[in-house]
């Protein structure tokens, strides 16, 4: 739940001061009741820290003016400073051009506290008040050592009774003070500094990140049992961080620790000086009593070297380090101009759209013919003996390769985060309408010889693992359990497989059944859900086949994955409330649902119309039925059924090539929907109405209002708004209906006009001309495959909530009492 960062080492323009508050400034997300940072001094050769309660600007205003006081600095000044140190910490990510750099890194040095040493911390509350006393760092009695914790410490309470007992005094009410006090007992018994953090952390129960500065040796240590850290080194530079995010600027070569591992790392200077201290204040030490000293026990540990970092694990054994390359650019971690993360992230969805399906979707190439989608000319020659490649983005190409993505050569960056449509000509390219008819001919004996193939790289699942599944278990929290449900409904009606969704938190105290043959899923933005991952180490003691979607390399829960991961590639999502990490989960459900049937139709499975599965039959003749074709014929149409074969058809492909331009489209609306929110953003309660696979999407926009806009809001089926919420009906009450042209839609409006009968005020989202009298608004989106319809639906929701939220003046980025990371029951 709370953000950690770290740093030793020496950047010529920056201070290591500077250098946490800036890793600080890009976790806020994960928790902003309280900040503060503990640092080397290299002057007093001593731990200093400063601590304060609410937002990270409380925390940089102090540091700035405890730096002017130091150099006898007028008030005046002191503001310029506490500018110029909030500036100093963003200046690699300073957005205005015109800004010397040079020069503000020059000043940001000179207003800054010298030292290469610091830990610091955002702090999301739970043991303790978010006051100044209780935020973090702590520190153990002598001051030498100091801790910043992410997690909880279940069993504190009795640690915490053992260390009074040896004198032990503790200043806050939180659980993580003790951690310090625990490696200064160890230190006082005669273990080293490296023994004594891996026998605290074999004492601690419960999750916990930690990043420990010990003055003495001038060393950090990273602990990992639960919450993430990642680790970054470059030179003789090391950086700590709960996110990847908080490194980006400085190295995108980065170590992942995992559970049970601990980091140490002994800084020293180019003159090869340590500048270590004397040891534990010795009045201390003999104020501690009955402490067993172990005689002969060596005060420094030869475990680690001068600048190397070195990893063991909780026994003492020396760990591989592992060095992963990050993709994420660092200006995903920026605002660009836009007002806030949220409505950035919001933008960049048809980028992260793009990235989602790109290289997943594969063709099968001809010797003989090429395919192009972008408007070239379309070449029938031959070309060598090797296969040709069919792409939509640039012209085909020879590889030795049998299948090649769809989208060779295109970057979401392409794809430019403003309400600007000017990738809608390039997208236009793709349509299959667009194409002579001997171009379609051509595509459509593609698709239909079962050219096309879903390849979810790191994905596990094996055909067996598949056939022999009973049903499929998706366990999630939060917005990441309204993605399940959505996708639930696309596997149950593609490949007859019975889906559960279940509550993290729920699921974990309950006595749920799981087989050796159920495929489970973890559903998790950043892979560190306590919940979610709880519930996942469960159903992995019942050996069931376990994969993920998650948007983080290395959390927790996909190292839990035994089966693989599905990551989602959306980036960087700092606003809190989810909205392109969402979208991005849903697309990877769908993916995964449409391997799963080709899976299985490759096993000699088939799926009929009716839902049908697992028959096993011979040969193809099966499953002639299996595709719906046609929006009347139901709420799945555009996928097409021909035998073994995925049988993806023609219209679903291209709705999927073109969801990006579609979102455009729906974000080109962006002033319209700002308009209508205005209507609204007074009202204190609503309701979300949707039925069949946007039902869960009604619970996410309910989800997205309440979050950022403090308003009441709750999603329903439409179906069950006349079984108890349409007695909150009355002139007051605005109520936004989800329409889609399908076989549920007369029963849609049968709910709408029930509600206008009572005086209800009546949104309505529709992909089509609902030709309605008496709607207060409407906002009509583009048309698209069913199955890909809750992703465009999402959208305007969350432009909406944005907005209502933006005409109340909230802090959206950071809504009261929420974390990104869950980190926590």
């Amino acid at each position: 739940m709370c953000g950690i960062m770290g740093f030793a080492g020496t950047i010529p323009e920056e201070s290591g001061v500077l250098v946490v508050l800036n890793g600080l400034k890009k976790l806020e997300y994960r928790g902003y009741d309280s900040s503060g940072i503990a640092y080397f001094d290299s002057d007093d050769k001593k731990i200093k820290y400063v601590k304060k309660s609410g937002k990270l600007i409380n925390l940089f205003t102090e540091i700035a003016e405890i730096q002017c006081k130091n150099q006898c600095l007028t008030n005046s000044t002191a503001h310029d400073n506490i500018n110029t140190v909030n500036a100093s910490a963003d200046v690699n990510k300073n957005e205005n051009k015109n800004v010397d750099k040079d020069k503000l890194r020059s000043a940001g040095k000179s207003a800054a506290i010298q030292s290469s040493l610091a830990i610091g911390h955002i702090r999301w509350a739970t043991h303790g008040k978010p006051t100044d006393e209780n935020a973090h760092p702590h520190l153990d009695c002598s001051g030498e050592i100091a801790i910043v914790h992410n997690g909880i410490i279940e069993n504190y309470i009795q640690l915490k009774e053992k260390l009074l007992k040896n004198n032990h005094i503790f200043k806050t009410e939180t659980d993580s003070e003790i951690i310090a006090h625990l490696i200064e007992d160890h230190i006082l018994k005669g273990d080293s500094f490296s023994e004594s953090v891996r026998k605290t952390s074999l004492e601690l129960r419960g999750s916990f990140a930690i990043a420990i500065l010990y003055a003495k040796e001038k060393t950090i240590a990273a602990v990992k049992f639960g919450p993430p850290l990642v680790l970054a080194k470059k030179g003789k530079n090391l950086f700590i961080a709960s996110d990847v995010s908080a490194l980006l600027g400085y190295s995108n070569e980065v170590i992942y620790l995992k559970n049970g591992e601990i980091a140490y790392y002994r800084y020293e200077d180019d003159d090869g000086n340590n500048n270590s201290t004397d040891n534990i204040n010795d009045a201390h030490a003999n104020d501690i009593k009955k402490i067993d000293t172990v005689s002969n026990a060596s005060k420094l540990d030869k475990l680690y070297n001068s600048n190397k970092l070195e990893i063991i694990n909780f026994k003492g054994k020396k760990q591989k380090i592992d060095i992963n390359v990050v993709k994420w650019d660092a200006s995903k971690t920026v605002k660009s101009g836009f007002s806030h993360f949220m409505q950035k992230e919001i933008f960049e969805q048809p980028a992260t759209i793009l990235e989602g399906f790109n290289s997943r979707v594969l063709f099968k190439k001809d010797s003989h013919r090429q395919v192009t989608l972008n408007g070239a000319k379309n070449s029938h020659e031959p070309s060598d003996s090797s296969d040709a490649l069919s792409g939509i983005n640039g012209s085909s190409s020879v590889s030795t390769s049998s299948w090649s993505n769809g989208l060779s050569g295109s970057s979401p960056d392409k794809l430019t985060s403003s309400i600007s449509l000017s990738n809608r000509d390039a997208l236009r390219n793709s349509d299959l309408s667009t194409c002579d008819s001997q171009k379609q001919a051509l595509i459509k004996d593609l698709y239909h010889s079962g050219n096309v193939k879903i390849s979810l790289e790191g994905l596990k699942l094996t055909k067996k693992d598949i056939v022999s599944a009973g049903r499929i278990i998706f366990i999630a929290c939060g917005s990441s359990y309204y993605a399940s449900l959505v996708i639930k409904n696309v596997i149950e009606n593609l490949c007859g497989l019975p889906v559960i969704v279940d509550y993290g938190s729920e699921f974990r105290y309950g006595k749920f059944p799981v087989m050796e043959s159920d495929i489970v899923v973890g559903v998790s933005q950043s892979g560190e859900t306590a919940d979610t991952n709880s519930a996942i180490e469960i159903v992995k003691e019942k050996k069931a086949k376990i994969i993920s979607i998650c948007n983080v390399p290395g959390s927790q829960l996909t190292t839990l994955s035994n089966k693989g991961v599905i990551y989602t590639h959306a980036g960087p999502e700092i606003g809190v409330a989810s909205t392109k990490a969402f979208t991005s989960q849903v697309l990877c459900g769908i993916l995964l649902a449409l391997y799963l049937r080709q899976e299985i139709m490759n096993a000699g499975m088939y799926i009929n119309g009716d839902g049908n599965t697992n028959i096993k039959i011979n040969g193809c003749e099966g499953g002639k039925n299996g595709g719906i074709t046609g929006k009347d014929a139901g709420i799945f149409s555009g996928i097409g059924g021909n035998g073994n074969r995925a049988g993806i058809s023609d219209k679903f492909f291209n709705d999927l090539v073109e969801l990006p331009q579609k979102i455009e489209e729906i974000l080109a609306f962006n002033e319209s929907i700002k308009n209508i929110a205005n209507k609204y953003y007074k009202s204190t309660n609503f309701l979300y109405l949707g039925r069949g696979i946007l039902y869960p999407i009604a619970l996410e926009g309910a989800l997205k209002l309440k979050e950022i806009s403090y308003i009441h809001a709750e999603g329903y089926p439409s179906g069950e708004m006349k079984h108890g919420p349409i007695a909150l009906i009355d002139e007051n009450m605005p109520v936004m209906f989800l329409l889609s042209n399908n076989l549920l839609a007369p029963k849609t409006i049968s709910n709408i006009e029930e509600i206008k009968a009572r005086g209800g005020r009546v949104i309505a989202l529709a992909d089509y001309d609902p030709n309605i009298d008496g709607l207060s608004d409407l906002i009509k989106i583009p048309d698209t495959s069913e199955i890909l319809s809750p992703i465009l639906f999402t959208v305007p929701l969350q432009l909406f909530a944005y907005h209502i939220a933006a005409f109340k003046g909230t802090d959206i980025d950071q809504p009261r009492n929420l974390a990104k990371s869950v980190t926590v029951e």
